[in-house]
């Protein structure tokens, strides 16, 4: 049986930042599942929601808004005054985290075409996809998305 953490362990950190990714790890569980949108500016970030409110409390979407202005935001005063600026994490540095681990990750591709458009969603899916190739981390990935044509696009190009 594998334990995963859901957004890392988002009960004594704020959700999918490197302090609840780096519980997760001294936890000992098996796997973290993350949340995964690219910015307008074509970075993969680690985020549940589009919309940047709940989390830092600022009027935007992921898909609107650069790496830049998005690193600049508080996403853990919400969560505990522990946390004010945490920041929303990179895909890259939660890579940096687990790649010396035997971590497991299931990615979750947020990016729906619904909501942002084939184009934007299905690149957002190829730029993971990359990254984690890159990495050599395809053997402890899964991909999951709420998206059927995510899936599908995922599925049927690798």
């Amino acid at each position: 049986m594998k334990m995963q953490a859901h957004r890392g362990v988002c009960t004594e950190c704020p959700e999918n930042t490197m302090p609840a990714f780096e519980s997760a790890l001294r936890f000992g569980v098996d796997m973290i599942e993350t949340d995964v949108h690219m910015t307008s500016d074509g970075h993969l970030v680690l985020i549940h929601d589009r919309s940047l409110k709940r989390t830092t409390g600022v009027d935007g979407f992921t898909n609107k808004t650069t790496l830049k202005d998005i690193r600049s935001l508080d996403a853990g005063s919400w969560f505990s005054p522990d946390f004010v600026n945490t920041t929303v994490p990179t895909v890259e540095e939660f890579i940096s985290l687990i790649k010396n681990s035997d971590m497991l990750v299931n990615w979750e591709l947020k990016d729906y075409p619904h909501e942002v458009g084939d184009a934007f969603a299905f690149e957002s899916a190829d730029r993971l996809i990359n990254t984690i190739k890159t990495h050599g981390l395809e053997e402890r990935s899964m991909i999951n998305s709420f998206s059927d044509r995510v899936l599908e696009h995922v599925f049927y190009k690798y």
